[in-house]
């Protein structure tokens, strides 16, 4: 994986403006966009285990595989 340096991880965007100067959307470069959502899809990745292991102290551990693949599903159903 690569790192998150954020000195290394500039986004080129470009704002939409209204009439009245106010930023209303942005234009991201496809490339930076699709790593983006890699790297947010790493956080949620990372909070979900943080919080598996807070939830499951003194309980037996759980492999990895396992818990990707309930995550996995539960992305599934959230975005059905």
């Amino acid at each position: 994986a690569e790192s998150l340096d954020r000195k290394s991880w500039q986004i080129t965007a470009q704002y939409v403006v209204d009439e009245e100067g106010k930023r209303i959307s942005v234009l991201v470069p496809v490339d930076q966009w699709e790593k983006l959502l890699d790297d947010l899809e790493d956080l949620w990745d990372t909070r979900a285990l943080d919080d598996a292991l807070a939830e499951s102290e003194g309980q037996a551990p759980i492999a990895w595989e396992d818990l990707k693949a309930e995550l996995d599903r539960e992305r599934e159903c959230d975005t059905a």
